[in-house]
């Protein structure tokens, strides 16, 4: 799916780090201008740190000398250049949830607890329960992206939800050649468009996904707040792992909460908000959603 972005030099406001970020911002319609000099668009705009990976929400300005972006927390403001058409990316176009993501992810989980009382020879004792909470949490992320995509593939309802109140749907525009070679797959045409942004999305940012759920299925995808906040916080210590080797942020020595207790609460509380969702999803649809 071809997006409308803009390349902005990005100073993020959580880690500090410069990076040069590709941001989709609203297309302009080009039918209600005549001279190019006059385009313009506007709207909400969702960058993602590729450092650190924090997400914020801002306010994208367009016109034909480039974008002012401003950011919704700080009021920051960032220039970008013209924006343009992505190349149509072919990444997604053949991909295929697979039928049962609850079953996969039941595996994975028994998997990783037979693999947490194991014990191997290394001079760094947590190795082991981070490889582990890394997996699980992995897990997790497929669980929620292959489940949405599922649901979405069976029920026209809850696609249109997506396309009518989705970041990365609801300006999208298409011309009437474009329509026209669809050739009487329309349905198909708008999952894979819907596919192609779900497949896009990073599932540990929570806050993102529970909106998506909300959205998409009319689903909460975590009751209990308690559970949110431990989630989130175990995002963060995974963080570690994949991106920092297991160290602290800004710190010279290991994070080491990655106790084989710590590992097991866990997986459970993962395998608990999963059970949940499961059972919701199926209720919403009628059955399960494959």
């Amino acid at each position: 799916m071809q997006k409308f972005q803009s390349t902005i030099l990005f100073k993020c406001p959580e880690c500090k780090e410069n990076s040069n970020v590709d941001v989709d911002v609203p297309e302009f319609s080009w039918a209600s201008f005549d001279r190019m000099s006059d385009v313009s668009s506007e709207g909400e705009v969702y960058i993602i740190c590729p450092k650190c990976e924090d997400a914020f929400d801002g306010y994208a300005v367009c016109h034909s000398s480039g974008c002012e972006i401003t950011l919704d927390q700080n009021e920051d403001m960032y220039v970008g250049d013209f924006p343009m058409y992505s190349p149509e990316p072919d990444e997604w176009s053949d991909y295929s949830a697979p039928e049962h993501p609850y079953d996969i992810f039941l595996q994975s989980f028994s998997d990783m607890k037979t693999l947490i009382d194991q014990k191997i020879q290394s001079d760094d004792e947590q190795i082991l329960q981070r490889m582990i909470f890394t997996q699980i949490i992995s897990a997790m992320e497929a669980y929620f992206c292959d489940t949405l995509i599922n649901a979405v593939r069976t029920n026209t309802e809850f696609m249109m939800n997506l396309c009518n109140d989705y970041e990365p749907l609801k300006q999208k525009s298409y011309g009437l050649a474009q329509m026209a070679s669809i050739k009487g797959e329309m349905n198909n045409f708008v999952f894979d468009q819907v596919k192609g942004a779900l497949r896009s999305e990073l599932y540990h940012k929570i806050d993102r996904i529970s909106r998506l759920y909300q959205k998409g299925l009319d689903i909460k995808l975590i009751d209990d707040k308690g559970d949110r906040e431990k989630l989130k916080i175990a995002i963060g210590h995974r963080h570690d792992c994949v991106h920092r080797n297991g160290f602290k942020k800004e710190e010279s020595e290991k994070n080491q909460v990655f106790t084989t207790i710590y590992v097991r609460e866990t997986m459970d509380l993962i395998k608990n908000i999963i059970d949940g969702l499961e059972n919701k999803v199926i209720a919403n649809t009628g059955s399960v959603p494959f």
